[in-house]
């Protein structure tokens, strides 16, 4: 079932929507599942016995869905609609979501068992799924969205830089207070289960007493989004304060570290070392200057062989790019083959990079986090929450400039 769905997704990425159609009715064909008709269901959601006609290149006359009636309901076998090119795959609640609504749908018209032909039906009914309802009929998204139970919210922000300075290029430093203001309000409707912080939470003065200033204010901020919350240490952070006066501040035992939530294990990593092995910290260092030294990769590969959930992980530097590249850590190939050999992955976000990006290596995603200190005002805020479904999926859900993700199994 698998790899024909990867040959229907190849088949729709550059063939014809008739040769997508084919594909799709083969593939039923060697499962048992046989084809039938969109609109042969009577108005109390029986099925009807009869078939779609097929051409001589026996592609089905009408996109389809796929059921057997059971002591006078419906039981969805498998459905996939036709979005553009796409064929995307309906299971389980959602397909009977669907066909309950196209049911009652039919139920309203004057007639009732009319005929739909295959291009009133993708006008009236398309559907996109990737992971979740994306784009769909709101009646549709509304009834999936209600069905699905969401296990954690996470509040996720990052290079909010805060320092009371004035600007540079784009970075609005003593601005970060409101946005962060902003956030906390929006992030705290949702009710966060925790919140993390991706680095560079200040930015450096060089001196220590006005940075543990700075920490203070905007650590007050911080702390309305919710109860708990998570610091990894970016480099502005520990650029002039040590990592322990850093941390004394925000009240956070380590740098690095691991915990379980809902069925979930989260890793915070530290990736502020310089090649040698020392940590960053009283101006001894450069920003393009990063490792994951020996200690904490051995740590990191034990913490995953060990862990009995699903993996997050949370860092600054970014490890989805080359080695040499200025962002990266310097070692990030290596982290990678731990992350891999794993099997346990889902997801890696980190900041640094304050456009943004999304990376996908190995199966492994990786979202780079837009930065909170870019731009003048609130509509150039950056912050998200990531909602982890029951079901496996991960949905970022982006405010202001930070991009929406779908992540899914």
């Amino acid at each position: 079932m698998k790899e024909n769905n990867i040959c229907l997704r190849r088949a729709a990425a550059g063939g014809s929507v008739a040769r997508c159609t084919a594909l799709a009715s083969r593939h039923f064909r060697a499962v048992g599942v046989g084809w039938k008709n969109l609109s042969n269901l009577r108005p109390n959601g029986t099925a009807m016995e009869q078939h779609v006609p097929r051409s001589k290149s026996h592609e089905p006359t009408r996109v389809a869905r796929w059921y057997r009636p059971a002591k006078q309901h419906f039981q969805p076998l498998a459905m996939y609609i036709q979005a553009g090119r796409t064929f995307t795959p309906l299971r389980g609640r959602q397909a009977e979501i669907f066909l309950q609504l196209q049911i009652e749908r039919n139920n309203m018209q004057q007639e009732s068992c009319r005929q739909l032909n295959r291009r009133a039906f993708l006008y009236q009914g398309t559907l996109l799924i990737t992971g979740t309802l994306a784009v769909a009929p709101f009646n549709i998204r509304k009834a999936v969205a209600e069905t699905e139970k969401t296990v954690l919210r996470i509040g996720l922000l990052t290079d909010v830089h805060y320092a009371e300075k004035k600007p540079a290029g784009n970075r609005y430093y003593e601005e970060s207070t409101v946005k962060l203001a902003d956030a906390a309000t929006e992030l705290g409707k949702q009710q966060m289960d925790f919140v993390v912080e991706l680095g560079d939470f200040i930015d450096s003065v060089k001196s220590i007493e006005t940075d543990k200033k700075h920490l203070r204010t905007i650590n007050a901020e911080f702390r309305k989004i919710c109860k708990e919350r998570h610091y990894v240490l970016g480099n502005h952070c520990v650029e002039t304060l040590t990592k322990k006066e850093f941390l004394d501040e925000v009240g956070q035992e380590k740098s690095y570290y691991s915990f379980d939530r809902n069925g979930y294990h989260f890793i915070v990593l530290d990736a502020c070392f310089r090649q040698d092995g020392v940590d960053y910290g009283r101006n001894n260092s450069q920003w393009t200057d990063t490792k994951l030294p020996d200690a904490e990769m051995k740590w990191l590969k034990e913490d995953l062989a060990a862990a009995e959930f699903p993996c997050i992980l949370f860092l600054h530097q970014r490890l989805d790019i080359e080695n040499q590249q200025p962002c990266a850590v310097k070692n990030a190939d290596r982290i990678r083959v731990l992350l891999e050999q794993s099997g346990k992955v889902r997801l890696v976000l980190q900041g640094h990079d304050h456009g943004g990006d999304y990376k996908e290596i190995a199966g492994i995603p990786y979202c780079t986090l837009s930065a909170v200190v870019e731009g003048s005002g609130s509509k150039n805020n950056s912050f998200s929450s990531l909602e982890i479904i029951e079901n496996g999926n991960l949905r970022l859900r982006g405010f202001v400039k930070q991009k929406n993700r779908n992540i899914h199994e």
